[in-house]
């Protein structure tokens, strides 16, 4: 039989901008026009002990109106990512990439702590994310309006399976960058892993058709639509 317990706590991670001479690391206090550090994020920290597995960790970040979650099953190797709104914790956050990436930043940077090993884990889905995975899909599209494996007429791959092809396109053509640059910051990379339910439409009918005609995306080009779903993996660089 198992037993459960919860325990919580909360750790402070303190993110600073800007940089410093020698002389104003030496005297901080008497640093004329210096950068002032940004607010404290907040990682709460809870874990869901067994006598089975190692422990379940749900560690959350929040800020701009977000609880930005990273659940780690360690025994598995597997975490989500989830955004949530702080006012309705059932509806997802529209929060973009960019301003969440201090968020994950934080919570990249507790998990190596908590599961003691890098990777924390191998991979990773983000779930129910709506602004970044408009993000990834017109990204993606764009990727394959250009790419010679992908048919624009057809909106179908020249060869190999859709999934495996949409995946070696993403790393190809390095579509999600920032993420790359946090995990490299902890001696990892990231990379897509695999996709799931990639359906195709013409450029003009997504969502996004605008942003793939200011940069030369033609209408008629059949390319990867949206609503498919991305898995992305994580190597390690250099031991913890």
């Amino acid at each position: 039989m198992m037993r459960a317990m919860t325990t919580s706590l909360v750790i402070v991670l303190v993110l600073a901008v800007g940089a410093c001479s020698k002389s104003d690391k030496a005297s901080p206090a008497k640093a004329v026009g210096a950068a002032p550090a940004e607010p404290a994020l907040l990682v709460k920290v809870s874990k869901k002990e067994s006598w089975t597995t190692d422990p379940e960790i749900d560690l959350v970040v929040t800020a701009e109106g977000c609880n930005i979650h990273l659940q780690v099953e360690a025994s598995r190797g597997e975490a989500r990512l989830l955004a949530r709104d702080v006012r309705e914790t059932l509806k997802s956050c529209d929060l973009g990439l960019n301003r969440q990436l201090p968020m994950w930043d934080a919570l990249l940077a507790q998990s190596l702590k908590e599961v003691q090993r890098r990777p924390p884990f191998d991979t990773f889905r983000i779930y129910e994310d709506h602004a970044t995975y408009e993000a990834m899909y017109r990204r993606l599209a764009l990727a394959a309006s250009v790419s010679p494996k992908w048919d624009v007429h057809t909106g179908k791959p020249r060869t190999g399976m859709i999934n495996t092809v949409i995946a070696e396109i993403a790393n190809e053509a390095k579509v999600f960058p920032e993420l790359a640059e946090l995990f490299a910051k902890y001696g990892m990379t990231v990379f897509v892993k695999g996709t799931e339910k990639v359906g195709a439409e013409p450029a003009a009918k997504l969502p996004y058709a605008k942003w793939l005609q200011e940069r030369g995306v033609p209408g008629t080009s059949k390319l990867p639509s949206t609503g498919f779903m991305l898995w992305f993996g994580v190597t390690a660089t250099a031991p913890l």
